[in-house]
């Protein structure tokens, strides 16, 4: 048996790993309410047609974005359909993925009634997606408000969560899409707004986790930055326009630029692109919806089934902060189909002014790129790339596609080897050039004698002036913090930069970018620039709030405000450590969810210390609280099986009613260090106390009878039961008439029947009746029943007498003349005398 259980224990492990999620991939699963309250909606709604757009605005990377090893899922409330889509997303297999959606959704049908319950799927996927290996949890809700949910599941929910993923913030994004105008419960409300939930109208786009209602303690600002309240972006330019000729798809970069009008890090700007004039079948998107403010940004309009002419779109703009301009027009020209056109567009159009700051390497030219539009036959066509400089200036192009593959001015090159887009690097080689203004002239042209015309605008002068400038090195790209011990709060390690130029006084701030230093402050997040190689001490604190095992992360350092003449890598530097593993307080409890039914509790430290251990429990309802001390003496009156093994126990036998029962364990290790474990043991059924009785004539072996036990019953699903008989049990079959108890329903019946080995006497039957699996255990609820069973022979007998009996006493009140007989004459005379009493026989004349 002991070989049988290792064997099955085994099987499920590696089960249970095979179908866990991608160690390293985010996962975003949409949830869909099924039950027969969503029937009035489902087609007036399209809910699954709303659902589908989600999906493929994934997909296709514009909301929330979607990238390599990530996983789609797909499920039912009911969870009927919940293995059916699980699918890796990999560059290249787009067609394949939507097919296998398109089948999931299909599969998604109303039921004909039932209730919605936000706790099942809720706490479905929390617990499918607890370990933290799975990534960033992105969950997508669809249901029409009308929702239950019971405390006990929102205990269970908040646990899981606040366990799980509050602290690591792994649960960015938790939308719940609501149909129809029914309002959710204000307890499902406050449970959405404690885990960080947004309630949205269908067609809600969500941006980014930045701009989701998310609860998660924000990480601290440095002390000399701004509230976001008090900033504004401004956008640049305010209005676009491009053209190209026709072609199956059409895809056109353009620059946007953002300025801080008050220094803020960590903001981004949401993009939404609005369409107008568009005729039928011609479509615009955009391939970037999150827009950073740190640095330059480009967006990138995707034209598909494109018809000549001129047509307009607008750009809306949206942070957590001030956006202006809000709106940026867009206008656009598509220009009619020929063979051999060409359609060569710099951006922008009109250029501004730029300044950059000297250093000894080549540099992006801001805001400045050149667009190719070509049918795909003339990938081939040859085209030349010219620029009009001063001396101590040289520039360069390299295509958007492939960086590397450097053009330079005067040299030839094939539109296949550009692909679309390409942009340019400026030098200073000189020192004449600081603060000295020219005017630089680009131009691209195709090679002459070739049987192609080229289309739009192929040249830009542009006004450059180089600054003086501070240039920042840093020698530390990687920063190891070795392990961390548990009583540690701060942790010190070294920076080395070097710093050349004139730095003016400006100040650097260390920004942590990823969720890798989460909860973990450095000091010092400001760092003032002197000339010369500097050695600066960071310190990493709030470690005792992190979970333990390795910790990984990145910072980066930019510039307090917007400084051309400062020039920083934005190298991420490393951060390397690992937090050492806190001593735990493992508990197990042995359920047996059955009133009457003693509890047995099991406490141990994982790391092998030793201390006091308690446990509060909390009885349902009355909220009375009891306390029991464990121990670990061996004793089996506290259900302690072995002193001295670490093992700390005690017996609860309180359980006298239904309902959670709450129990808090509460250990302190020899470090002096306090830990809790909270665990909620619910108790469903109560059995009645009272045997039931009954009696049977053995007139043939297959004569049975039924009896109804009574079963209370708080568990909030239907139960499945069977009947488990005591070993000593007697020679009398047992039944289940009715084996599932639905919720709402207290008696269930159970047939007893004879056999031809049971014989005439008094039975009495211990039984119980074993519930299906609830979690891992099942109930075992107590039914005795006494039985008497009489012999035919001893039947007939008693029907005999019993007859003979009544036989008699009928004749009798037939034959004797009762008002004749003078004992009861007597009786009569002496409760009633008569005034002439009759006179005797001899007295007669």
């Amino acid at each position: 048996m002991i070989k049988l259980n290792l064997i099955r224990t085994f099987s499920f492990l590696l089960g249970w790993l095979l179908l866990q999620p991608s160690l390293t991939a985010s996962q975003f699963v949409y949830i869909v309410d099924t039950s027969g309250s969503m029937r009035s909606l489902w087609k007036d709604s399209n809910v699954v047609a709303t659902v589908a757009q989600d999906i493929d605005r994934t997909l296709s990377g514009t909301s929330p974005g979607v990238q390599n090893g990530d996983q789609l899922h797909i499920w039912s409330f009911d969870l009927k359909v919940q293995e059916e889509l699980k699918v890796e997303f990999q560059s290249g297999s787009t067609a394949e993925i939507r097919r296998k959606i398109g089948n999931a959704l299909d599969r998604l049908k109303v039921n004909f009634w039932g209730k919605t319950s936000l706790a099942k799927p809720l706490i479905n996927v929390l617990e499918q997606f607890t370990p933290p290996g799975s990534g960033s949890l992105n969950l997508f809700l669809y249901t029409d408000g009308k929702t239950t949910i019971a405390e006990r599941d929102t205990d269970s929910i908040l646990r899981l969560y606040n366990h799980d993923f509050r602290t690591s913030k792994r649960l960015p994004q938790f939308f719940i899409y609501k149909f129809g105008d029914s309002s959710l419960p204000d307890e499902t409300l406050r449970l959405i707004d404690t885990i960080g939930g947004q309630v949205v109208p269908p067609g809600f786009a969500p941006r980014a986790p930045a701009l989701t209602k998310e609860k998660p303690t924000p990480e601290p600002a440095p002390a000399s930055v701004a509230s976001p309240a008090q900033t504004a972006i401004q956008v640049l330019p305010e209005a676009i326009h491009f053209a190209g000729p026709t072609a199956p798809e059409i895809v056109k970069l353009i620059p946007l630029q953002f300025k801080l009008l008050t220094p803020v890090s960590g903001l981004s700007v949401a993009l939404n692109l609005l369409t107008t004039n568009l005729p039928p079948g011609m479509t615009i998107t955009t391939a970037a919806d999150r827009l950073a403010t740190e640095g330059k940004q480009s967006v990138s309009f995707v034209i598909r089934n494109p018809q000549p002419g001129h047509f307009s779109a607008k750009l809306k703009l949206s942070s957590t902060v001030s956006v202006i301009p809000g709106i940026i027009p867009v206008d656009i020209d598509i220009l009619p189909a020929t063979p051999d056109n060409v359609g060569i567009q710099f951006f922008p159009e009109q250029a501004s002014p730029i300044s950059l700051p000297t250093t000894s390497r080549w540099q992006p030219l801001p805001m400045v790129g050149v667009s190719f539009f070509y049918p795909e036959h003339l990938r081939g066509t040859a085209v030349r790339f010219e620029s009009t400089l001063p001396d101590g200036v040289a520039i360069r192009m390299h295509p958007g596609d492939s960086p590397g593959a450097v053009i330079s001015p005067g040299a030839l090159f094939k539109l296949e080897s550009v692909g679309t887009v390409a942009g340019f690097e400026i030098l200073s080689t000189s020192p004449a050039m600081i603060d000295q203004p020219f005017d630089a002239r680009l131009s691209v042209s195709l090679q002459p004698g070739q049987n192609v015309s080229s289309v739009g605008t192929n040249s830009l002068t542009i006004p450059i002036r180089f600054v003086s400038s501070a240039e920042v090195e840093v020698r530390t790209s990687e920063i190891s913090l070795g392990e961390i011990p548990r009583t540690t709060d701060r942790v010190k390690r070294t920076l080395v930069l070097n710093v050349q130029g004139q730095t003016d006084g400006s100040k650097l701030l260390i920004v942590k970018q990823g969720q890798g230093l989460a909860g973990i402050e450095i000091r010092p997040s400001e760092i003032t620039l002197e000339t010369g190689t500097r050695s600066i001490d960071l310190e990493f604190e709030g470690f005792s709030d992190r979970p333990p095992g390795p910790l990984e992360g990145v910072f980066v350092m930019i510039p307090e405000r917007p400084n051309p003449a400062l020039y920083v890598p934005v190298t991420p530097i490393t951060v390397r450590g690992t937090i050492a593993q806190p001593s735990k307080l493992i508990v197990e409890i042995d359920n047996p969810m059955v009133t009457g039914q003693s509890l047995t509790i099991h406490a141990r430290f994982d790391s092998g210390e030793r201390g006091a251990i308690r446990a509060l429990i909390t009885l349902p309802k009355s909220g009375k609280t009891e306390q029991l001390e464990l121990v670990d003496s061996g004793s089996a009156e506290n259900g302690d099986t072995k002193a001295d093994d670490g093992i700390y126990s005690a017996i609860f036998t309180g359980t006298d009613r239904l309902g959670l029962y709450q129990i808090e364990v509460i250990g302190t290790d020899t470090q002096a260090k306090l830990r809790k474990s909270q665990i909620n043991v619910p108790i469903y059924f109560q059995a009645s106390s009272a045997p039931l009785h009954g009696s049977l004539s053995h007139r043939r072996p297959d004569q049975s009878i039924e009896f109804r036990p009574t079963l209370v019953s708080d568990y909030p699903g239907p139960i499945t039961l069977e009947i488990a008989q005591d070993p000593d049990g007697t020679p009398l079959s047992t039944y289940l008439s009715s084996k599932r108890l639905e919720p709402g329903t207290n008696s269930t019946g159970l047939l007893l029947r004879l056999t031809p080995e049971t014989g005439p006497g008094n039975y009495q039957l211990n039984l119980h009746l074993v519930t299906e699996p609830i979690g891992s255990r099942r109930a075992r609820i107590p039914v005795t029943i006494t039985l008497k069973v009489e012999s035919l022979f001893g039947y007939f007998i008693k029907l005999i007498v019993v007859a003979v009996a009544i036989g008699c006493l009928v004749t009798a009140g037939m034959i004797i003349p009762w008002d004749r007989v003078q004992w009861i004459q007597r009786l009569r005379d002496q409760k009633h005398p008569r005034l002439n009493p009759p006179r005797r026989f001899d007295e007669r004349e």
